[in-house]
């Protein structure tokens, strides 16, 4: 969760979601748990550390690559792709949060969160159940 200082208060304006390098994100990208977050988060980060993708309201607004392993395993940067990430990053951070102009509009916004939580719980005590099994 990335948040920002409103004074008295802290706002959340997104969340990072980051794999190991090496996981394929074309693959993370369509599984069950990211497409609960994409639907229920409004500003979402999802990374390798290596590439950045962003989305707004489920749908993907941008892509950077800081680089790409070589077979030697360096990591060779270049600045063209430095600044490109750069560019995500602060798009991501200037996000102006969701609007709540009306009562149903915050029960929607909830409605999402109450529903990626409701799943959390339920793969959570359907994967310690099996440990009960053993």
């Amino acid at each position: 969760m990335v948040e920002r200082s409103t004074g008295s208060t802290n706002l959340t304006i997104g969340y990072v979601e980051a794999k190991d390098i090496g996981i394929s994100l074309d693959k993370i990208e369509g599984d069950e748990q990211l497409t609960r977050y994409r639907r229920a988060l409004d500003n979402l980060i999802l990374t390798d550390y290596l590439e950045f993708r962003w989305y707004v309201q489920g749908e993907k607004r941008m892509t950077a690559r800081l680089t790409t392993p070589r077979s030697d395993k360096h990591l060779p940067l270049e600045q063209h792709h430095a600044t490109q990430v750069l560019q995500l990053l602060q798009s991501f951070l200037e996000h102006s949060p969701e609007a709540i102009r009306k009562p149903q509009e915050l029960a929607k916004r909830m409605a999402r969160l109450a529903h990626m939580i409701r799943d959390v719980i339920i793969q959570a005590l359907g994967s310690s159940s099996h440990l009960g099994n053993r």
